[in-house]
């Protein structure tokens, strides 16, 4: 009987040895459990690209692109060109359009703009200022994952309150805190939601000075995109 009773311990004696190993392959408890975890590089959803020539200011080039779902998503077109050109972004969904640019310069151009379900239709055509100059463009359209800001971070007993201007269209943030300003060794919190505005980052060293910074992310396809980082702001706390 007490031979059965010391394999039974020694098994979930066992058990918990391997519990308690696997629980620090993944960094712990509580905050600390994000120090091991997996980051996508940054990356952008490339929609759309191409390529054409700017001969007409009337009929230029157009291009449409399709949403589906009731969630707003963050666009971005780059386009530049060899000579002036007119740029019309237009929806099916409605009567004004969501943008008419005309450029005199030649340059790189890019436009930000939320957009929902349904189709947006983009032209591009020869500025009236080209006069009868033929020139070409590229474009390219991207779903981008909008970078936020710290508003504000407060002091707490161990502990820091932050608080960030909301993203639409976003799966969540990620705030980033260091006690190093270069965020050595830093630590992670997921926050999900994009109406999430404040969070509070907790067991932390009393009477120590933080760096934190944040930056959304973006739930594709089950793969993860990331903003760019905010800039840092940091508080030291009670």
């Amino acid at each position: 009987m007490q031979t059965n009773t010391k394999k039974r311990t020694i098994k979930i004696t066992s058990l918990l040895l391997a519990f308690v190993m696997l629980l620090s392959a993944f960094g712990g408890f509580g905050s600390t459990a994000f120090a091991k975890e997996k980051v996508w590089k940054e990356s952008d959803v490339l929609l759309d690209s191409g390529s054409g020539q700017l001969v007409s200011h009337l009929n230029g080039d157009k291009f449409s692109v399709t949403f589906g779902g009731n969630k707003f998503t963050c666009v971005e077109l780059v386009v530049t060109s060899d000579i002036p050109m007119d740029v019309l972004i237009e929806s099916d969904l409605y009567a004004d359009p969501f943008g008419q640019w005309s450029f005199p310069d030649v340059t790189k151009h890019t436009h930000s703009f939320l957009y929902c379900n349904g189709t947006f239709n983009i032209k591009i055509s020869r500025g009236a200022s080209a006069g009868d100059r033929i020139g070409s463009y590229e474009f390219k359209l991207y779903n981008r994952t909008p970078k936020p800001s710290v508003k504000k971070l407060t002091s707490k007993k161990k502990a820091i309150g932050v608080k960030w201007n909301k993203k639409a269209g976003v799966t969540g943030y990620q705030i980033h805190y260091s006690t190093d300003e270069s965020f050595s060794n830093a630590k992670k919190v997921n926050v999900k939601g994009a109406n999430k505005a404040s969070a509070t980052v907790k067991k932390l060293k009393k009477g120590k000075r933080y760096y934190v910074r944040i930056r959304t992310f973006k739930t594709v396809d089950g793969k993860k995109y990331y903003s760019s980082w905010s800039k840092a702001k940091t508080v030291k706390t009670k």
